[in-house]
């Protein structure tokens, strides 16, 4: 399969859950842009609630390793992910969310100033458990795209 070749149908069939890690170093650019790509995931009106921590030192990895049942891997990777929601994360953010919808050209300037002037009266009165639904659908999103990401790295290299 060649670089051209590969879809996201071919990604996601070549995608294998692993249990067993190299310990090599992964080059600080590759997991940016990782950590790039997984904030570009879709969230409801991209108000962006997933916090992805990458955890590198081995004293923290031990403590994810101990809470999580003692998962091996977690020792092995180089970096392990951790992937949380901020339910109103958003509301600290919004004005950069705004920014950047519009010089993305996601969103011209007037739906922009709308989103600002009337959803997030509406977000600010919907119910916490409503709002954790949509929060983790975007978690589970994020973490599809670091795997189809990972997928299409390993196949290209």
């Amino acid at each position: 399969m060649t670089k051209s070749e590969l879809t996201v149908a071919d990604s996601i069939r070549a995608r294998r859950s692993m249990k067993s890690f190299k310990s090599d170093p992964i080059p600080e650019a590759t997991l940016q842009e990782l950590v790039s790509l997984m904030q570009d995931a879709p969230s409801s009106w991209n108000f962006q609630p997933t916090r992805v921590v990458m955890i590198r030192s081995m004293v923290q990895k031990e403590a994810l390793a101990a809470a999580a049942w003692g998962q091996k891997q977690i020792l092995e990777a180089p970096v392990t992910f951790v992937f949380a929601v901020s339910i109103r994360g958003w509301e600290k953010n919004m004005s950069e969310i705004l920014k950047s919808g519009v010089s993305s050209g996601a969103w011209p300037q007037k739906f922009a100033d709308w989103i600002g002037e009337h959803v997030l009266a509406r977000y600010r009165e919907t119910k916490p458990d409503t709002s954790s639904r949509g929060c983790f659908a975007r978690c589970a999103r994020s973490t599809a795209s670091l795997f189809l990401c990972d997928t299409c790295r390993r196949v290209h290299n």
